[in-house]
């Protein structure tokens, strides 16, 4: 199936469980990319070290990204004690914005475009999709970062019947 959509999408993404099982390490094998997500509870810091030594026969290398999620600048740990916790530096992190997101869910609607949070899953987007980061540039690109766009409110949006 991984096959099929290759040929047919430019970017696939796929989001599995967290269990290490013979299909994710396999998938993770043949990647460009792994995001290894966490957030800045030790109990999920910890559990990221183990996975991080886990996935290490695979021979990610630089491929392996660490993402930190509901990240706050009131947490106990900086962003260099995370990567120095779980063995590798942070190659983004999404900011904890409980209110917007919980907001956007309760009206139905999108969080709003100047929020923070869309700002960092913007640049998310274009570093993935090798565009580089957006900071300072207007918002258009790549299909992945152009639909992820239009989620968060930039660019036409979609009307469902």
């Amino acid at each position: 199936m991984v096959e099929f959509w290759r040929r047919i999408y430019k970017t696939v993404c796929l989001d599995f469980s967290g269990d290490l099982d013979a299909f994710s390490i396999d998938r993770m094998a043949e990647s460009k990319l792994v995001f290894l997500v966490t957030t800045p509870e030790l109990t999920s810091l910890y559990l990221a070290k183990e996975k991080v030594r886990a996935i290490e026969p695979l021979q990610l290398g630089d491929r392996l990204k660490l993402v930190l999620n509901r990240s706050e600048s009131k947490s106990p740990l900086t962003n260099k004690e995370i990567a120095d916790l779980v063995g590798m530096p942070i190659f983004m992190s999404f900011t904890n914005d409980y209110q917007a997101v919980n907001n956007s869910i309760h009206a139905g609607t999108h969080i709003q475009r100047d929020s923070r949070l869309v700002a960092e899953f913007q640049n998310f987007a274009k570093s993935i999709t090798n565009d580089g980061p957006m900071e300072g540039r207007e918002a258009k690109g790549g299909e992945l970062s152009q639909k992820i766009g239009r989620l968060f409110g930039r660019g036409p949006s979609v009307k469902h019947a």
